[in-house]
């Protein structure tokens, strides 16, 4: 170690200049008005820094206090018993919801007067009052449910108050559906303040206790909202009342009163209620540019709100639908249209920003995902619409094309990696908030995020055109299932919200890609057509250029060499043809009829492109060509006609009822087989059928119901090689249109036990069919291609068919009186189903005869004779009578003539 340096004693000092210290910093106060000029914030913060406290005021009361969240965010602390507001961002906004708190609980105005409804073109006044109930009921469901979740995560649903409180949102979300009148609407009104001043006085008196900190708000927030929506309904019911005034003053006439929209049975109103906006936007949150103080207006002048801008406009994405302002409505702050119909309205709420919801009342009342501008609320909801109506939206999908880097096939795998990666993350985040706690639905999740792993996975993979196709049917499929499921799941109304908009737009997108996918193979056959036919052009120019080589003047002499087989020119399939010995048509009859070959099993090993074979296409559905670098076509859809009910899509065998065995487990068996020869490096056949276990056991159960299925009379049994092709109106497309013409009459079906029957066995098949080839994985072509398996499906579609038709049948009796076109259209199925399972007709095959025995055969034909009792009679050896006299017989067959020459007629009998 060494020795510290010791200072010298005579060292000069520093002449350092003098430094004044920094002035202490100081604390500012910025106040700033609310929309509402009676409420005022003041953030409190240091010089040059954010601020870091704030107080509320209405007029010159603190009602609140600001304060940062841990999170980052703000929350509002109302004076007196310290109840909360969630965190949300920004310090104005906690100001909002402090003063909406505020004003439910001392009934103090808060907002702008709430406006009357005007009608328009397409909706009138009491339609705007129903959907303006069915909003606001739906969305503080949703944060009500929300918010108990939070608050009760282990019986969220175990309140009898809060169950009250669902009970009567829920009849106001019919208020649309129902057609619900004044008097309706108001009772409800009435009844949902009362449960929720019921669930306000069940919950902790302590303001710090979690049920109080979660629940507190949205319950007041709903409370707001009720109170405004009482004096829209009040402001219309006067409006309407002035319009007929004005009607009666100027017919001189008394109109008839008023019926859908009478005034409702009066009752105290709450004292000092509060006239503020309505509750889809019950006021415009503070933005940035309140940060100057705005004019207080004169105290007989209205306050108008600031409401968020919405200029007048069409949709980038498709120039059919335009965004318009709302008009004269303090419930929307923008309407949504398509061809002059209003299909949306964007709202604005206090912390989410815009929504678009749907306007039509046909379909489910969903809403979108927070946006941060009108009009990317307006493209969402645009999406929703086009999702459940069917109606387009955004330009047509065209084909891929071939770029400098890639092909059309690598370029539709990237579209599907990148929409794979896209929803899987947008789904993910609306699931953890959907379900924040661990009763997430699992495995509805992990079976939609393997199948997004799945497609994201095609760039690695390099499916084919047919398997990216039915991938994507399949994710299409899982979303729509889960849509299907939060709409039957009473408790999980909550996760509408969060769930609906993000399944339905990556069902916006799977379409659009799959419509593109088909564009791309409709180019390739296209080209390929074009190609084969320049071709086939130049062939035929070959083929006449050889012809005229083979011409008399161009025939080479004696001594001419013989030309060696590498120059030996092929006869064209035509001089083939003419040039086969008659005695084909011998040979051909005495040999056998082949086999039908349309449903053999697909080769395990795709043959290279020079050998590939030329495959007819099955029945069911045309042949389509795969993407250009597909190395072999293969199209697992031909072994299934449709996902709705994948039956088999040629024509059932007729099966030896003796071999074809009731039970599926009994008979899998062939499956088993199947697995085991063209998937041998997975895993054993046995664990195939242990993952399948669920699925084939439901579908059992599904085909045995409450009896067992028998076969239908109809069912033969033996071989008919040379069985017809189904014909119009059987098969497995028969079957599907019968059932898609009696889900038109589902209203009148849902009721009877067969018709939830049908659906469970519908249902049942269509997950057996999915978990094969989830299973199955990228060997399912190879398995469906093999005998056994078909087989075992064609059993499996056949026991189908025969539950279906039984269960159509009992339904169709059970309503034929009451129901004619149900019962009919219940009729039509039980044909079809029933039809599927027998074998068509088959048609008489003309047999091939030698052309020697021709003339005998037609000889013999035309010479047979018809035999009666009075003929027999007067042949009889023992009594023989003169024949009656006869006129106008024909002659005799001409090979029976003594003389064939002679073309005179036979003589006539009685002559």
């Amino acid at each position: 170690m060494t020795a510290p340096a010791e200072t010298s004693a005579d060292a000069p000092a520093l002449d350092l200049p003098d430094v004044e210290d920094p002035p202490e910093p100081e604390r500012y106060s910025d106040a700033t008005p609310l929309t509402d000029p009676d409420y005022t914030i003041r953030l409190h913060g240091w010089d040059g820094q954010p601020a870091d406290a704030g107080d509320l005021y209405y007029r010159e009361t603190h009602i609140a206090a600001l304060q940062p969240s841990a999170g980052g965010g703000w929350f509002a602390r109302l004076s007196g018993e310290g109840d909360v507001t969630p965190p949300v961002p920004r310090p104005e906004e906690a100001a909002h919801q402090a003063a909406i708190y505020h004003s439910a609980l001392t009934s103090t105005p808060y907002g702008a007067p709430v406006p009357a409804p005007q009608p328009d073109p397409t909706t009138s006044r009491p339609e705007k009052v129903r959907i303006a109930v069915r909003n606001a009921a739906g969305m503080h469901h949703d944060r009500i449910a929300a918010a108990a979740a939070q608050a009760r995560p282990d019986s969220p649903t175990e309140h009898p108050q809060l169950q009250h409180l669902y009970n009567v949102l829920g009849s106001m979300q019919n208020a649309v559906a129902d057609g619900a009148g004044a008097n309706q609407m108001g009772a409800d009104l009435t009844a949902a303040l009362h449960a929720a001043a019921a669930l306000r006085a069940s919950l902790s008196t302590e303001a710090s206790e979690r049920d109080r900190q979660h629940l507190g708000f949205p319950v007041g927030y709903l409370t707001y909202d009720l109170h405004r929506l009482r004096t829209y309904l009040d402001a219309a019911i006067d409006a309407t009342r002035a319009e007929q005034a004005t009607a009666s003053r100027t017919e001189h006439t008394t109109p008839a009163p008023d019926t859908s929209a009478p005034r409702p049975e009066p009752e105290p109103a709450p004292t000092q209620a509060p006239a503020s906006e309505p509750p889809a936007e019950p006021a415009q949150p503070a933005t940035a540019e309140q940060d100057m103080p705005a004019p207080t207006p004169e105290p007989d002048e209205p306050t108008t709100p600031t409401l968020p801008a919405a200029e007048p406009l069409t949709l980038p994405h498709d120039p059919s639908y335009a965004l318009l302002p709302a008009e004269n409505s303090g419930f929307v702050i923008a309407e949504v249209f398509s061809h002059d119909r209003l299909i949306a309205e964007v709202i604005h709420t206090e912390t989410d920003g815009y929504h678009g919801n749907l306007a039509d009342i046909a379909l489910p009342p969903y809403d979108t995902s927070s946006s941060f501008t009108p009009e990317e609320a307006a493209h969402k909801a645009a999406i929703m619409h086009s999702v459940m109506s069917g109606q387009p939206y955004g330009p047509a999908p065209t084909a891929a094309q071939d770029t400098a880097t890639a092909s059309r096939a690598e370029v539709i795998r990237e579209e599907m990696r990148t929409l794979a990666v896209t929803h899987k993350e947008a789904i993910a985040w609306a699931a953890w908030r959907a379900w924040p706690a661990e009763d997430s639905p699992q495995l509805i999740l992990e079976r939609l995020n393997e199948q997004l792993h799945l497609v994201g996975t095609a760039v690695d993979r390099a499916p084919t055109a047919y398997q990216m196709e039915d991938q994507l049917l399949d994710l299409d499929w899982l979303a729509q299932d889960w849509l299907d499921r939060i709409e039957e799941d009473a408790d999980a109304l909550h996760a509408r919200r969060s769930m609906g908009f993000p399944l339905i737009a990556l069902k916006y997108d799977v379409h659009r890609l799959n419509e593109r996918l088909r564009a791309t193979m409709d180019a390739v056959n296209e080209q390929r057509a074009a190609a084969e036919q320049q071709e086939s052009a130049e062939q035929n120019a070959v083929h006449q250029q050889e012809s005229d080589n083979l011409s008399p003047a161009a025939t080479p002499s004696q001594n001419t060499p013989a030309p060696d087989d590498s120059t030996t020119i092929a006869p064209t399939p035509a001089l083939q043809h003419a040039e086969t010995p008659a005695t084909t048509a011998d040979e051909s009859y005495e040999a056998e009829p082949p086999e039908p070959a349309q449903h053999e099993a697909a080769p395990v090993a795709p043959p290279t492109t020079s050998e590939r074979p030329t495959t007819d296409a099955p029945p069911s559905e045309p042949a389509a060509p795969p993407l250009m670098d597909d190395p072999y076509p293969d199209d697992p859809d031909s072994w299934a006609f449709s996902d709705d009910l994948p039956l088999w899509s040629g024509a059932p065998e007729n099966l030896n009822t003796e071999e074809a065995e009731d039970a599926l487990l009994g008979n899998i068996g062939a499956l088993q087989a199947a697995w085991e020869s063209v998937a041998t490096d997975r895993d054993s056949a046995h664990d195939l059928v242990s993952a399948l276990d669920s699925e084939l056991r439901a579908l059992q159960r599904a085909l045995d119901g409450d009896e067992t299925a028998h076969a239908t009379a109809g069912t033969t049994t033996g071989v008919h090689p040379n069985r017809a092709e189904p014909t119009v109106g059987r098969g497995p497309a028969a079957v599907a249109t019968a059932l898609a013409e009696a889900d038109q009459h589902q209203h009148a079906l849902h009721d009877f036990p067969e018709w939830r029957d049908i659906q469970t066995v519908r249902g049942a098949t269509r997950n057996l069919w999915q978990a094969i080839k989830r299973e199955a994985g990228e060997h399912f072509h190879n398995l469906m291609g093999d005998r056994r398996a078909q087989n075992w499906w064609k059993k499996t579609s056949t026991r189908v068919c025969e539950r279906i038709a039984t269960l159509a049948l009992r339904a169709a009796d059970r309503i034929r009186g009451a129901q004619p076109e149900p019962a009919a259209a219940m009729d039509r199925l039980h044909q079809a189903a029933q039809d599927y399972q027998r074998p068509a007709p088959t048609p008489p095959t003309p047999t091939p005869v030698r052309p020697n025995l021709r003339k005998l055969g037609e000889g013999l034909a035309a010479a047979e004779v018809k035999v009666n009792a009075a003929r027999a009679r007067s042949r009889s050896t023992t009594t023989r009578k003169p024949p009656a006299p006869r006129t106008g017989t024909a002659g005799q067959p001409a090979h029976l003539r003594r003389n064939l020459a002679d073309t005179k007629p036979a003589p006539r009998r009685g002559c």
